[in-house]
């Protein structure tokens, strides 16, 4: 069966790719004569280009509509193609065309992201006017040095070469980072944290090089190694980070997008769980809720518990109360003891009232999540008030204080099996009976 045009096409980049490789590891073993550690280190970011490259080939085929594809495809053939600009046949105007490609590079990017971070069709015509006016500005400028030799035109050259790149990379940069804070999809926020991974990468390969060349790295034998090791890996990273998060693959989107509905579920349920207890203690409090009643007069017998402290165990307990009312007994308190459990808070002051509501609710639900832990799982790190909570509810569901104290150490604390012992003694057998 003869092949389609497409798929003949599709071998023949495929195979321009391969022999650019080929190309670009010639000419740096035999022209540059570079067969030492830095030919080894510029062949590794020759590779990593033409596949990074093909790789965008690849992308682009599977889905030639896309323009996010078909930009960065181009942007990165460019960049592939830059690496031919010493062996231009006009060398005097070979600088002048790499400096453009690069430019071009950036703008490529930029717009092949349009649809990602939303850009508006005037803020695409401003990417557009801002590309060309850059460069037509820095042909124009070599073009008049040229023919009038004025040195002084290469630093305004420089300037607009600059200025242009930096432009273009901010307005990338800041772009990225409006979508992220706004946008509802979780890969936006993964692909600017990537692009940011890629800009530290070459933020700390150019600090390495400026140090390199000032104490004379690249020239002392044994340190030139390490330095052209740490520069290249840091060209590597970077690069490799940015091309992640302009042209991520379904296999890593999956995976980010698994992570991020971990936490964000477990966020989502920290955040309801903060609601519940709010709800539950608005409600419980209105009740006769043992559970609340027992939970503080047990804390209060533990010991080094402040009323702060009481009053955040008293909420727990009545979240707890909804979270297990149907495996506890209905049981009811004497009037002058749920009179006497009654407690409301007061600020002045709405910022304070606020920043305390916030931080008891945190404890709150802090201590809902652990009271089903054990002891010998959390240990220390298992909140006074969760044990409190988890002893009272189990004794007041079973009704079995030996089943408690056997428990001891592994289950429960032993510290609260001692104080529920005494609130036990002195309210249920010697003063008054709930049965």
């Amino acid at each position: 069966m003869k092949r389609s045009l497409r798929g003949l096409f599709a071998d023949g980049i495929t195979a321009i790719i391969a022999l650019h490789i080929l190309t670009q590891v010639s000419l740096e073993l035999w022209l540059k004569d570079n067969a030492g550690v830095t030919g080894f280190l510029d062949i590794v970011i020759i590779v990593l280009l033409g596949l990074i490259w093909h790789s965008t080939w690849r992308k682009y085929t599977s889905d030639p509509q896309a323009q996010q594809k078909r930009f960065l495809f181009w942007a990165f053939t460019v960049v592939n193609i830059r690496q031919y600009y010493e062996y231009w046949l006009h060398p005097e105007f070979a600088a002048l065309l790499a400096d453009i490609m690069s430019l071009t590079v950036v703008y490529l990017v930029l717009v092949s992201q349009a649809k990602t971070v939303m850009l508006s069709a005037a803020q695409q015509r401003m990417v557009h006017y801002l590309y060309g006016t850059s460069a037509g500005l820095m042909m124009a400028l070599t073009a008049v040095e040229k023919l009038t030799g004025l040195e002084a035109l290469s630093v305004i050259y420089t300037l607009s070469f600059t200025v242009g790149h930096l432009a273009v990379v901010f307005l990338l940069f800041y772009w990225y980072y409006r979508a992220s804070r706004t946008s509802m999809d979780p890969l936006v926020q993964w692909r600017f944290r990537l692009m940011g991974i890629g800009a530290g990468a070459y933020f700390s390969m150019f600090v390495t090089d400026m140090v390199a060349r000032l104490v004379g790295g690249y020239d002392t034998p044994g340190l030139d190694v390490v330095y052209l090791v740490i520069k290249t890996s840091l060209i590597a990273l970077g690069l490799y980070s940015i091309y992640l998060a302009l042209s991520m693959g379904p296999r890593l989107a999956e995976r980010l997008l698994n992570y991020s509905a971990r936490r964000n579920s477990q966020e989502l349920y920290s955040d309801l769980l903060i609601l519940a207890a709010r709800l539950s203690d608005t409600l419980a409090a209105e009740t006769d809720n043992i559970l609340s009643v027992y939970a503080v007069e047990v804390g209060k017998r533990y010991g080094g518990l402040q009323p702060s402290d009481l009053e955040v165990l008293r909420s727990a307990a009545n979240a707890a109360y909804f979270l297990w009312r149907n495996e506890l007994p209905d049981l009811r308190l004497p009037a002058h003891l749920y009179r006497e459990s009654a407690h409301v808070r007061a600020h002045d002051d709405a910022a304070a009232a606020y920043a305390d509501e916030l931080y008891h609710l945190r404890r709150v639900s802090r201590i809902v999540q652990q009271v089903d832990s054990p002891m010998q799982q959390l240990g220390a790190n298992k909140a006074v008030e969760a044990r409190i909570i988890h002893i009272v509810r189990d004794y007041l569901r079973d009704d079995d204080l030996d089943g408690i104290v056997a428990g001891a150490y592994t289950l429960y604390d032993p510290k609260a099996i001692t104080a529920l012992g005494q609130w036990i003694e002195e309210f249920e057998v010697g003063q008054v009976s709930c049965s």
